[in-house]
C-alpha cells in the first residue's frame, strides 16, 4: 500500500484514528461512525520508520490531503500524534 486513509472521531470522548486502505471512501467508513458529521478530520496518511537515540522504535506519521467525501481535511498538528499513538504497543 503506498498510503492509507483516515477519519479522526470522538469515541466516548477521546480523539480515535480509523485507518483504512486507500480504496475504500472516506464516508464508507464515517457511516459506520454516525456520518460525516461525526468526523473530526480526514485525509492520507503515510508511515515510516525514524528511530532516534531516545526512542529506538520511534515511528513517523505523516498527514496531508483532505477528503472530498466528507468535506474535512487533516489536521496536521494533532492527527499524526493520534496515528502514532494508535501503532504504538501503549496504544491509548
Amino acid at each position: 500500500m503506498d498510503y492509507g486513509k483516515y477519519i479522526m472521531v470522538d469515541y466516548v470522548g477521546v480523539n480515535t484514528p480509523i485507518l483504512f486502505p486507500n480504496y475504500v471512501s472516506h464516508s464508507d467508513i464515517a457511516e459506520v461512525f454516525g456520518g460525516k458529521d461525526k468526523v473530526l478530520s480526514a485525509g492520507f496518511f503515510d508511515v515510516g520508520a525514524k528511530p532516534d537515540t531516545d526512542d529506538l522504535d520511534n515511528i513517523s506519521v505523516c498527514v496531508f490531503g483532505k477528503s472530498v467525501t466528507v468535506e474535512k481535511e487533516v489536521d496536521e498538528d494533532n492527527d499524526p500524534f493520534y496515528i502514532r499513538k494508535l501503532l504504538r504497543k501503549q496504544g491509548f
